[in-house]
């Protein structure tokens, strides 16, 4: 694991504008399209805005979520909702998104759908940028919830319902073995708090731990 420390968000944000654009643009030149799984939250909602400004190929770029709240498009906690504002414009109004809540009223049938969705996403991810909560949970991997340590220890590549100690409850969310494929992993934290989790994390039982335990290739991008 591999901490990259920037003085302001701002400056973070330039420096990973910068790697997306080189691992986004690869991955066309090599496979014909680009797979990129992102998150929610409050962290990265200026960097989607900056993502959106870029001369690429978006039409070749497929953009799926890492996890998502159970709740539909009109709901303010959406994730979705967020990227289609945030990212899905400017210049990048071609990419094509892959929601995680296809059928909003039966929890069950949507992991069915969302799992048959993502298949492209099973076979290959070439870039994901994960978050983490200053409990240790990454995606929608939460400590104390059985679906979630399921989803974290499982050998199957697949999207799980989870349960999140705050509202909206309800989650969906990549497993960790889906997560830890992707060819590159970034994590993108804030704040001294959420970086004193992620160093005590290899001496502790975060949903975060695995990945700093087992993907030598992930990076942090870290600013105060």
């Amino acid at each position: 694991m591999k901490i990259k420390t920037f003085k302001s968000l701002e400056e973070l944000e330039s420096v990973l504008l910068a790697e997306f654009q080189i691992i986004i643009t690869n991955a066309i030149n090599q496979f014909g399209d680009a797979r990129i799984l992102i998150s929610g939250g409050s962290t990265p909602i200026h960097f989607y805005s900056l993502l959106s400004e870029l001369s690429l190929s978006w039409k070749n770029v497929k953009i799926g979520l890492v996890d998502e709240r159970f709740v539909p498009l009109s709901n303010k906690f959406s994730n979705e909702a967020m990227i289609r504002r945030e990212l899905l414009k400017n210049n990048a109004t071609e990419a094509e998104f892959f929601s995680m809540v296809l059928d909003s009223e039966d929890r069950q049938h949507n992991i069915q759908l969302v799992n048959d969705e993502y298949m492209i996403f099973k076979e290959r991810v070439d870039v994901v940028l994960l978050g983490m909560g200053e409990d240790g949970h990454t995606a929608s991997l939460f400590p104390n919830d059985p679906n979630s340590d399921f989803a974290s220890h499982t050998d199957e590549i697949a999207i799980f319902n989870t349960q999140a100690p705050e509202f909206p409850n309800d989650r969906i969310t990549c497993g960790q073995k889906m997560l830890i494929m992707a060819d590159k992993k970034l994590l993108l934290i804030k704040g001294p708090k959420k970086l004193e989790v992620l160093k005590k994390s290899k001496l502790s039982l975060f949903p975060i731990t695995p990945f700093v335990l087992e993907s030598s290739k992930m990076e942090v991008y870290y600013a105060d």
